[in-house]
């Protein structure tokens, strides 16, 4: 994985269900999102997570990528935007 490069508009197809990684943790209210759209004081919090590694990445375990891969079926065909920009 040296060298992925992060794709945040199609986090769940691209990281998640293809690298079977996560980011565990996410400090802020709604999705995960590219750190360059944050506001300044959000961009912050989520540096102090970092930081304090309260959010970080974590390798999910195969039954944990099955599971989400069928929830992420599941909410798309409920007509959530899984798969694309929120």
């Amino acid at each position: 994985m040296p060298n992925t490069q992060m794709n945040y508009i199609h986090y769940e197809h691209l990281i998640i269900e293809r690298l079977g990684v996560a980011l565990a943790g996410w400090p802020l209210g709604g999705r995960i999102c590219n750190p360059g759209a944050l506001t300044s004081s959000d961009a912050y919090v989520l540096r102090n997570a970092l930081a304090d590694k309260t959010y970080k990445w974590v390798r999910l375990t195969t039954q944990q990528l099955e599971d989400r891969k069928a929830s992420n079926r599941q909410r798309a065909a409920d007509g959530e935007n899984v798969y694309g920009p929120a």
